[in-house]
């Protein structure tokens, strides 16, 4: 068969309308695309059109199919395409491309900018339109209910307008602007933009759960306003932090905002904010090291490779685990053991490459099934190792707990062997187990899941061991809560991040020119540097304090909780508070240099850069000035590149930036000083699977060019497809009949041959021979 490559992502949408024309004489296998390769059951995301995916699966099939057919309108999103679109080629297989080429009429908001002086903004908004349009726009500021700006607009296709208008803004707020066109298109994701305007005056925001005494403290030695945010009410959203140079976040537990406040301040850092943190981010289990607070703090959180575990499984494989779960009427039931594999593969988000796993199953007899040995486990053969599983028979733990306690005792790495059970189990010398579990040093905990029909749990020799080695037991379970009882119960046995006693901080220098206070610690966070960050003091090795630039944005982060139960005599001492302001004016994003004005004007590949300096009436010349650039959303490190003067106090420069980025943070340094001058932002417009509709001709060009395709119309498609049908039956009989022929007249030549003429006289015998006639 042909496969069907189907592009079914948003910017091809109004374009799929019925099937490809196709001969039925040939067979054909249809797989959608769009962010992903999606099927029936799980169609895939439509915010981006991602071609390596499909084409990746058309290579794993070569062997199989006839070729490819790719029907797509080439507005690729991903860049890494080119490379297995090359490999078909290699492949020799046969690629045909059918562009889409009939979009929809589209309106968008193509740019939205604004630009302070003083109080006063200046707003420009483009809108285009591919087709002949009639829209409403309104632009308006978020913290105001009356709109800027209500206009209808006539659009003609293939045109663009430009309105322009201004606002009068308090110079110590950020300026959120958005603008919107009514609807009345097939792109709903491209009719709206935002632009954030940076105040002119600083201010930092303070959260925490008593922050007012410490707001109070840091004004009066930051002589900036200090507003106290309830962590409840803290912004959801990047831009509601811009009101501010600078946040201080107090948080003893890192959980103090949620996910979603925790990712917008992290984004609000990148962007050219300033943090500290006092305190710690999340820190429940390993994988909260990707947390969006870790991610910009200077240190993170590390109790976890302090603790390694040598963690084994021990798990019921009895006939009991073969049985269907009770399940909801909405849902098919699933068998136990499939659960429990779940729950052992969900310990990949809670170990470290520092920590080893093996997993024991038993019923009549155990089986180790998994051992990542001296390596770091490898998911990938433990899913393998498990599925392989069949549960049948008795329940005898005995001898899967020797097994699982075979290994002598290990050297810096805390033995944990957890036994999940229903408990019906047959009994065994509990006190020759404990001996052994005490000889390996490593501690047990049970996971007593519901027992066969529902049945009570009984007192088993199982609980007697864990009551002899103060084991923790949790009774009656579910199979579905089984992965978040792994997850506590590890956290349990690596112990708590806070460090506590009596400490005393040191530093090669004064941190921030401000001395430690004497006064002793009494808890600290067990934490590790991010990269990149410059260690200032420590706890014998442990470091509780450092900074970091982060994107555009500075990090300082004090790994000290500051509780009315914690570190209370440090709290007393001026120095700290000194410290702690010294810390935040490091981080705040530098005031603006009231000499210098910008304008930023995007395409789609590049932002154009504008700067004018003239201090007081004179142009600023000879300036060495830098301008970098990031993308929101962006782990990557900010595009740069510097400013040439091509007027008197006229400086500007092109950042490439591609796909368009939304938004967009920009500064301007100074680089024989260091100094940031400017700072400000490109706001959000569109996903870049919106940036364009139709047929993208140069992607599909080098689509065809690179898997030596061609590229076929739509309406010369089942033509073409009935002419690839007629090649596929060669007339056989043809070669079948003169194959036939050959085979006949060879016989007839070799008998013409072996047989010699009969002379007069003579006849043939029975045997063939000529003999004389009598």
């Amino acid at each position: 068969p042909y496969l069907i490559l189907r592009d079914v992502s948003a910017s091809a949408r109004g374009q799929r309308g019925g099937e490809l024309p196709w001969n039925e004489d040939l067979p054909r296998e249809v797989a959608d695309f769009a962010a992903a390769v999606g099927d029936r059951h799980a169609p895939p995301p439509e915010n981006a059109t991602n071609l390596a995916p499909a084409l990746r699966l058309a290579l794993g099939r070569t062997a199989r199919i006839a070729g490819v057919v790719i029907w797509t309108d080439g507005q690729f999103t991903d860049a890494d395409w080119p490379s297995p679109a090359a490999s078909l080629a290699r492949a020799g297989t046969e690629v045909i491309v059918v562009p889409m080429e009939s979009p929809p009429a589209d309106a968008r908001i193509v740019e939205l900018a604004a630009e302070r002086e003083g109080r006063s903004v200046r707003i420009r908004v483009t809108v285009s339109a591919t087709g002949a349009q009639r829209r409403r726009l309104t632009v308006r500021r978020e913290d105001r209910r009356d709109p800027l700006l209500v206009r209808d607009l006539a659009l003609p296709g293939g045109d663009s307008a430009t309105i322009r208008l201004s606002d009068s803004l308090p110079p110590d707020r950020a300026g959120i602007y958005v603008a919107g066109l009514d609807g009345g298109d097939a792109f709903d994701e491209n009719d709206s933009a935002s632009a954030v305007v940076l105040p002119a005056r600083r201010r930092v925001a303070l959260v925490g759960s008593d922050p007012a005494p410490l707001a109070a403290s840091l004004a009066s030695r930051l002589s900036v306003p200090v507003d106290s945010l309830d962590p409840s009410a803290a912004p959801a959203e990047p831009e509601g932090w811009m009101h501010y140079a600078g946040v201080v976040l107090a948080d003893a537990t890192g959980t103090l905002l949620t996910a979603e406040r925790r990712g917008a301040l992290g984004e609000f850092v990148r962007a050219g904010g300033g943090l500290t943190l006092i305190g710690t981010g999340p820190h429940a289990s390993p994988s909260d090291r990707g947390d969006p607070l870790n991610e910009v703090a200077a240190l993170r959180p590390n109790p976890y490779e302090r603790r390694p575990l040598r963690l084994t499984v021990v798990l019921d494989a009895s006939g009991s685990m073969a049985g269907p779960t009770p399940s909801l009427p909405s849902r098919s039931p699933r068998r136990k053991f499939d659960l429990a594999i779940e729950a052992v593969l969900s310990l990949k988000r809670h170990l470290t490459a520092g920590d080893r796993l093996s997993v024991v199953t038993f019923s009549d007899s155990p089986r180790a099934v998994y051992d990542s040995a001296g390596e770091a486990v490898d998911f990938s053969a433990l899913h393998d190792a498990l599925t392989n599983v069949r549960p049948g028979g008795p329940t005898r733990p005995a001898n899967a707990l020797r097994l699982a306690t075979a290994q002598p005792a290990s050297q810096g790495r805390d033995a944990l062997v957890l036994l999940v059970t229903d408990l019906v189990t047959e009994p065994f010398d509990v006190s020759d187990m404990a001996v052994r579990f005490r000889k390996r040093d490593a501690s047990l905990a049970v996971v007593a899941t519901p027992g066969p029909q529902s049945t009570p749990l009984p007192h088993s020799s199982v609980e007697e061991l864990a009551g002899e080695l103060g084991a923790r037991v949790i009774r009656g379970a579910t199979l579905t809560a089984l992965a978040d009882i792994f997850a506590g119960l590890l956290r349990d046995a690596r112990g708590d991040a806070l460090r506590r006693g009596l400490f005393v901080a040191s530093a090669p220098a004064a941190p921030f020119d401000v001395q430690l206070p004497s006064a002793p610690l009494d808890a600290y966070v067990l934490s590790a540097p991010s990269p990149g960050a410059e260690v200032l003091a420590r706890v014998a090795s442990d470091p509780i304090l450092a900074r970091r630039r982060v994107g555009l944005g500075r990090s300082v982060s004090l790994a000290v909780p500051l509780t009315a139960r914690q570190n209370t005599a440090w709290q007393r001492r001026e120095e700290a508070l000194d410290l702690l302001a010294a810390a935040v004016r490091w981080g705040l994003r530098p005031a603006q240099d009231s000499r210098f004005s910008v304008e930023l004007e995007r395409d789609e590949e590049r932002v154009h850069v504008r700067l004018l300096g003239r201090d007081g009436d004179e142009p600023m010349n000879g300036m060495n000035l830098i301008a970098l650039a990031r993308p929101a959303g962006s782990q990557a490190v900010p595009r740069s590149a510097a400013f040439l003067q091509v007027a008197p106090g006229t400086y500007e420069t092109d950042l490439p930036l591609s796909p368009r980025p939304s938004p967009t943070s920009v500064i301007v340094r100074d680089t024989s000083t260091g100094r940031t001058v400017w700072s400000g932002a490109i706001g959000r417009t569109y996903p870049p699977e919106f940036t364009a509709t139709g047929a993208h001709r140069d992607n599909l060009r080098r689509l065809a060019e690179l898997t030596d395709g061609r590229i076929v119309a739509r309406g010369a498609l089942r033509e073409l497809t009935g002419e690839l049908s007629s090649e596929g039956f060669a007339p056989v009989w043809i070669y079948l009949l003169t194959a036939a022929l050959g085979v006949m007249l060879m016989e007839w030549a070799l008998m013409r041959i072996r047989r010699r003429p009969i002379a007069r006289g003579e006849h043939r015998t029975p045997e063939g021979e000529a003999a004389p006639l009598r």
